[in-house]
């Protein structure tokens, strides 16, 4: 995996790992845990195939194009759903936090 890829994972780690500290704020929403638990398995996806590459670096392409849309539609959805939310409780850090567009996640690098 190169120096690109691995930051990429990376920042899905560190949402991941944001949401994780941010937990029992989160878990009176009652979408969240769903949306969530498919988020963390998308990146366990992911991480699955950066192992399957490592052994055959051919013909994996559509796959991780497929995850990279999945995830970002499911990053889309949170991150909606989050400032929504934030929105109404008036938290402006959060709100902040949250201002990520759907064709910024669609548009970002997978490299």
């Amino acid at each position: 995996m190169n120096k690109k890829r691995m930051n990429r994972l990376n920042k899905y780690l560190a949402v991941k790992a944001f949401l994780l500290s941010k937990l029992g704020f989160f878990t009176i929403l009652t979408f969240f845990t769903d949306i969530f638990n498919d988020f963390k398995a998308f990146i366990v996806a992911i991480q699955a195939e950066i192992g399957k590459q490592s052994f055959n670096p051919k013909g994996l392409t559509k796959m991780k194009q497929e995850l990279k849309r999945k995830l970002a539609s499911i990053a889309g959805d949170n991150q909606r759903k989050i400032y929504v939310y934030a929105l109404h409780f008036k938290d402006n850090l959060l709100m902040a936090e949250m201002k990520i567009s759907q064709t910024a996640l669609d548009a970002s690098s997978d490299a």
